[in-house]
């Protein structure tokens, strides 16, 4: 197996670990399928845990056991729980996005007019009408939150009893 080095600095290292962390957070809680093998998961576990041993060479305090993880990280309780604050934000706010995105292609009935896109730059014309489109959703989420939307990501199969 090939091999190779690469030099951090502490700030580096700290930024790195921070990422990490989401990832193993993110991956721990089955919201990366790839990782919801547990193959997969293992060898990812085990590159973290080798990762996140070299607190100890950049003199990081003894490194943190949680429940949200199954590795030892170099980062205290407080650096934590405010990474996890964030994380929760940014996923929030990446959510709501989503919600968005497919409201406004819904109600804009792209599927059946993609014909009126089919011109060189046919792209970026439906692109700004979707994200104008997103921009009311987005409001009314900041407004209202995301808690009581009911919706169906994936459309039924026709035929189907339930459709």
């Amino acid at each position: 197996m090939k091999k190779i080095n690469i030099e951090l600095n502490k700030e580096q290292y700290k930024t790195l670990i921070e990422f990490l962390y989401i990832a193993d957070y993110l991956a721990d809680n089955g919201f990366v399928s790839k990782f919801k093998n547990s193959n997969e998961k293992n060898k990812l576990f085990e590159l973290l845990e080798y990762l996140y041993s070299f607190g100890k060479k950049f003199g990081f305090p003894k490194s943190l056991s949680l429940a949200t993880t199954t590795s030892e990280i170099p980062l205290t309780k407080d650096e934590v729980l405010a990474l996890l604050k964030n994380t929760e934000a940014t996923l929030y706010q990446v959510a709501q996005h989503i919600f968005a995105q497919k409201f406004a292609k819904r109600n804009l009935n792209l599927s059946k007019n993609e014909h009126l896109f089919d011109h060189e730059g046919g792209w970026m014309i439906k692109d700004k009408l979707i994200l104008e489109h997103m921009q009311t959703y987005i409001q009314e989420f900041k407004e209202n939150g995301i808690a009581n939307l009911k919706f169906k990501l994936f459309k039924r199969p026709t035929g189907s009893k339930d459709a």
